[in-house]
């Protein structure tokens, strides 16, 4: 995961959809980038513990609380100003949607196949939709 795929996280509101390996080392890296505040969200409870002692300020399970995200984050078009899509869901992708605010970037890091978008609400919001595909450079980052 490039975490600069999403440029300056400092003082920005982060979203980590998917807390798992992947969604943990994003949050460590939205963190050490400065960012104010770190929402996680998974589908189950196991990993959501870990994403608060990465540096999440907050985690939900989408699963068992399926309207939390939008009924805490949704006022104003989005609360969001980046958004981390590490679970490799499309549901996880589109479902926050209406967390991210206008002229937000979604970061998809997640690889599950064929995704439908709809593209209406992509454009109306005016999102920057960027990919991210293998990394080599922040292994010794996270590491260290």
């Amino acid at each position: 995961m490039r975490a600069k795929r999403a440029g300056p996280l400092l003082g920005k509101r982060v979203l980590v959809t998917g807390a798992g390996p992947i969604g943990a080392l994003t949050i460590l890296a939205a963190k050490a980038a400065g960012a104010s505040e770190i929402v996680a969200t998974d589908v189950v409870d196991g990993p959501l513990p870990v994403a608060r002692k990465m540096g999440a300020t907050a985690t939900v399970n989408v699963a068992a609380e399926p309207e939390r995200l939008k009924a805490e984050y949704g006022a104003e078009k989005g609360a969001f100003d980046v958004m981390f899509e590490a679970s490799g869901n499309q549901h996880a992708l589109t479902g926050a949607f209406d967390v991210v605010r206008p002229g937000g970037v979604i970061v998809q890091i997640g690889v599950g196949g064929q995704f439908t978008l709809p593209m209406n609400v992509v454009v109306a919001k005016e999102f920057d939709l960027r990919g991210s595909f293998r990394f080599h450079d922040e292994f010794a980052l996270a590491v260290s």
